[in-house]
């Protein structure tokens, strides 16, 4: 749950400031299988 929380609030920031808070497409294919940050070894 947690990087999907960062990808939705960085989505939201998005639409209000622009692409500068445009997640990665790393952050959003870890945040869609549910991984962590933990899991990137």
């Amino acid at each position: 749950m947690g990087l999907a929380k960062v990808v939705e609030r960085l989505k939201h920031y998005q639409s209000q400031m622009g692409d500068f808070f445009k997640p990665s497409a790393l952050l959003e294919k870890m945040a869609a299988e549910g991984k962590r940050f933990q899991d990137m070894k």
